[in-house]
């Protein structure tokens, strides 16, 4: 994370809804928080929006589980392990799937393919091992890290916040 707030191209949820209400127009995006995914005013403002006309929001929150399975307590979340073969495979359908269309040259995209995902795996497994290898099991948001994203996205927060008519602070943005 520490890293994450040093770099200047960080993600940007203010300007990704700008855009789409640039270009959708602000009455055709529903911007809804995970926040609040356990209230009944987010199931009732998505059943609205998609029009969901037998979609029962009492019977769907009191029959799902939507608990963060990995969350320790207030500041600690448990991490799974990283996975490079995994990772590599993803990441090899990703670009294969955009650059090189499956019939064409099916013998010579295959093999480009498995190689592809050996060198990843490789490159993956020497870089990030597990994740696991340095006490990295878990994530825990001190009071010094938490002032230093809320300082480093501060502005952006701020923006998001008028964009959806929303003060995002009392959410710990």
């Amino acid at each position: 994370m520490k890293r994450q707030i040093k770099r200047s191209r960080r993600i940007r949820y203010d300007k990704w809804v700008e855009e789409l209400y640039e270009s959708l127009g602000e009455e055709n995006v529903c911007v809804l928080l995970m926040e609040d995914i356990r209230q009944r005013s987010f199931w009732q403002e998505l059943k609205e929006f998609c029009q969901l006309d037998r979609f029962d929001v009492d019977q769907w929150i009191s029959e799902s589980k939507s608990s963060n399975t990995r969350k320790k307590d207030e500041t600690t979340w448990n991490l799974r392990s990283f996975d490079p073969p995994q990772k590599a495979r993803t990441l090899a359908i990703n670009i294969f799937g955009m650059l090189w269309p499956p019939q064409v040259l099916q013998k010579v995209r295959k093999s480009l393919f498995e190689q592809f995902i050996q060198f990843t795996t490789l490159y993956f497994s020497q870089r990030y091992g597990t994740g696991t290898e340095h006490g990295r099991d878990h994530i825990k948001l001190t009071p010094e890290l938490r002032r230093q994203i809320q300082s480093a996205y501060q502005s952006h927060t701020e923006q998001l916040s008028r964009l959806l008519g929303r003060e995002l602070k009392t959410l710990g943005y």
